[in-house]
């Protein structure tokens, strides 16, 4: 049972686990993209990279919006 005073874990627990999912799909995403370019483009390791880098960004991207939709939603609970 929680004690008195500790905030919702479960809640914030999700949103972590969410966030880590965010970035390693990104990432991933952006190395499978790259290999299966370069694989077909025989450009190897050019779009590999590129591609990583852009999932990396993108990724960090998303985790910023999330994490300030999550900040500005608890600004202002439901009435």
């Amino acid at each position: 049972m929680p004690s008195k005073g500790s905030g919702p874990l479960p809640p914030t627990l999700a949103l972590i686990g969410q966030l880590g999912l965010i970035m390693v799909v990104c990432v991933l995403g952006g190395l499978l993209a790259g290999w299966y370019l370069d694989k077909l483009l025989n450009s190897s390791p050019v779009l590999t990279l590129v591609l990583a880098i852009a999932g990396a960004a993108a990724g960090m991207l998303a985790v910023y919006r999330l994490v300030m939709k999550t900040i500005a939603d608890d600004d202002h609970p439901p009435a």
